[in-house]
């Protein structure tokens, strides 16, 4: 059984302070052109998204360039859905679930706060500090993915979370969706972005699988 954990792209929905907006208009109709075709406005991080490297890396990989594989794999979800706002996440909050977890694992954070999408509290989130980011690079995760708008609390507009994951290859997934649906901890993840040329992100569709 797959869960689907995405967000659904919508015209005026939510995106991040200084994002392009979203708008999908019809481009071609059923009564002048006997089809439909809508043409899509939105950046590169609209909703359930994934970061490349060359997000925040200067000559960084894009998307485009890393191997499909890298976006499969087995992962183990952190419930800290009874943190508050603004709460750093630290390692000890980690101990428990990176002890379940593999070399090459996603870890994906579950705070809960998609439940405040599109409210001016969803901003004000649950989010990874430093010293755990370097504990999750330590244990060799390939993906870090959260229910939030964004992995950090960026202070002065400075991303030192994005900086250390992405320079170590760590791929991150913001804006999850449905967490509490998940059905156990481990299971299989599927976060596909959209192959364009040299993006810094890409919209995906994140889908979950619990292992057998």
């Amino acid at each position: 059984m797959l869960i689907d954990l995405t967000h659904t792209i919508r015209t005026g929905m939510p995106v991040f302070p200084g994002d392009p907006k979203v708008e999908i208009q019809v481009h071609l109709d059923y009564k002048t052109d006997h089809c439909r075709v809508t043409r899509w406005e939105l950046g590169s991080h609209t909703g359930t998204h994934m970061d490349a490297p060359s997000h925040f890396i200067p000559g960084g990989v894009s998307l485009d360039k890393i191997p499909v594989s890298r976006f499969v794999g087995r992962g183990v979800v952190a419930d800290l859905s009874h943190l508050e706002a603004g709460t750093p996440i630290t390692p000890r909050d980690l101990e428990t679930s990176l002890a379940d977890c593999r070399t090459g694992d996603f870890l994906v954070l579950h705070t809960g706060w998609d439940r405040y999408w599109g409210l001016p509290v969803y901003g004000n989130h649950p989010h990874l500090s430093l010293e755990a980011a370097r504990f999750v690079i330590k244990q060799g995760i390939s993906l870090v993915a959260i229910d939030a708008p964004d992995i950090e609390k960026a202070p002065d507009n400075h991303y030192p979370v994005h900086q250390l994951l992405l320079e170590q290859h760590c791929l991150i997934v913001e804006n999850l969706s449905g967490l509490e649906k998940t059905t156990h901890p481990v299971g299989w993840f599927i976060f596909l972005p959209l192959k364009a040329e040299d993006t810094d992100g890409s919209p995906i569709r994140a889908l979950y699988q619990p292992c057998p």
